[in-house]
């Protein structure tokens, strides 16, 4: 019986590693993925799985990669169930919807119509969502829109959401289309992706650093 508690114990105590907050120190550090690889002396592709969850790295090669970024090596991982970690803490108007994933890995979290509505012909309409969400300090909510609504009806929606912003999300929908489309209530309506930021002060020069392949050619540069 003690033997079993234990082994159910080291399980539900298992390590993953925190790669939501390697990303946002790669940014913070204009470090890339392959660049840790190659500091912490791994491939490339050994790198790729440790940040896809598929493999976690040995103790060593973790002591590296938190010695590279400047961190502790505890603030790296993280025990336990991976989806119990993280949560977005949101607030709900009355009437309004939860954000969903259509799928757990999905970096889209559906934004749910809280009240019929028109979207005119070649028009625009403003949704009030009635949801606040507490975006973290490091980070920013982008609302995208839903492929399907694009793709079939030519409806889009974009917007920016900044850490620090606690009011209610109002989505405003976009109809390209020449007819227009009806809005249910409890409609996905856009969706809202939260990705790590780089907060960096400006800094005015005469030149950058580096002179790239492409420098100032812009749109079509490279052909069909």
């Amino acid at each position: 019986m003690e033997g079993n508690t234990s082994k159910s114990t080291k399980r539900s105590a298992k390590i993953h590693l925190d790669t939501v907050k390697i990303s946002m120190l790669l940014v913070q550090q204009h470090m890339t993925q392959k660049q840790l690889a190659h500091y912490v002396g791994v491939t490339e592709a050994s790198m790729s799985r440790y940040m896809n969850g598929n493999r976690l790295p040995r103790l060593g090669t973790l002591q590296m990669m938190a010695d590279t970024l400047g961190v502790r090596l505890s603030e790296l991982t993280r025990s336990g169930n991976p989806k119990a970690y993280g949560r977005i803490k949101v607030i709900l108007d009355e009437g309004a919807f939860a954000p969903v994933r259509a799928h757990d890995v999905d970096a889209g979290l559906d934004i749910l119509s809280p009240r019929d509505i028109l979207v005119p012909a070649m028009g625009s309409w403003t949704i009030d969502t009635g949801v606040h969400v507490e975006i973290p300090e490091g980070y920013a909510g982008f609302l995208k829109s839903k492929s399907g609504l694009n793709l079939y009806y030519g409806i889009t929606s974009d917007g920016v959401i900044d850490a620090g912003y606690q009011g209610s999300i109002r989505v405003k929908l976009y109809n390209h289309s020449r007819e227009g489309y009806m809005v249910h209530r409890q409609d996905k309506i856009s969706q809202l992706v939260i990705l790590p930021v780089l907060l960096d002060d400006i800094e005015i020069v005469d030149a950058f650093d580096v002179e790239t392949e492409r420098g100032e050619n812009g749109f079509g540069s490279t052909g069909r």
